[in-house]
């Protein structure tokens, strides 16, 4: 099994989590790719068993990943969603902040998630994805939402 790991910054006491799944990610002989800034981040506080895969662009996820972990809060699964697009990639929010709805697997039910999602014994939460296109390709390659967009009315120069 192949399991990309997306996040940005957090906390430093918040390593000790981060340990804990890259620990139980190696011992159930997970194929781990993380995302380059994310790697350039820990890298200094973990410990890999071995070099993992660096990704930096969606274009290296379809194929190479069975599931993405997004780690952090909300705003960080948001942004993996960028990455995911619509490759059907399933996405795992691990919640390293205060609270989250869309992030809901708490820092104690990780060694728990990992073992549901090695065993199958999960059931995936269908969410809409939209994908914006227009004209002048203001939103470039970033042009996807999960469930919401909003549209703001601008006035036109003359």
């Amino acid at each position: 099994m192949k399991i990309a790991l997306f996040g940005k910054n957090f906390a430093d006491n918040r390593f000790f989590y981060f340990q804990q799944l890259i620990e139980k990610l190696e011992s159930s002989s997970i194929e781990l790719m993380i995302y380059e800034s994310f790697y350039n981040f820990v890298k200094e506080r973990c410990i890999f068993s071995k070099p993992p895969r660096l990704f930096t662009s969606y274009h290296q996820l379809p194929g190479q990943a069975d599931f993405m972990f997004s780690i952090g809060g909300d705003g960080t699964l948001l942004d993996a969603i960028t990455l995911i697009r619509d490759s059907g990639i399933p996405v795992m929010g691990i919640n390293l902040g205060r609270m989250g709805f869309l992030s809901s697997i708490s820092k104690d039910e990780i060694n728990q998630a990992v073992d549901a999602i090695i065993n199958g014994e999960y059931i995936l939460d269908k969410r809409s994805l939209i994908h914006v296109e227009t004209p002048q390709h203001i939103f470039g390659e970033i042009n996807y939402a999960l469930n919401e967009l909003t549209i703001n009315k601008k006035e036109q120069e003359p």
